[in-house]
């Protein structure tokens, strides 16, 4: 997929098998960024997640990860491009 950046605006969109994924959110609906170090989990490489504010993004609900025990949606964007950093 591919994360699409705006003065205003954080947009993703993918086409994975047919299967189309497309949201955004708005920056000051991000509460939290945070980069997560490589795991096996991840592959072996960092990835990010973003936490937004408890009620915000609704609309882009269904690229979240998970929802968290306060109310917060949770995306997490990972590159198989780049093995070294996450921005």
């Amino acid at each position: 997929g591919r994360l699409f950046l705006s003065a205003r605006i954080i947009g993703f969109h993918a086409n994975l098998f047919g299967h189309k994924t497309k949201f955004f959110f708005l920056w000051e609906d991000i509460e939290d960024i945070q980069v997560i170090p490589p795991s096996l989990a991840s592959v072996g490489s960092p990835s990010l997640l973003i936490i937004l504010r408890k009620g915000r993004g609704m609309d882009a609900r269904h690229g979240a990860k998970a929802l968290d025990e306060e109310g917060r949606l949770r995306f997490h964007f990972q590159s198989f491009v780049s093995f070294q950093a996450a921005n």
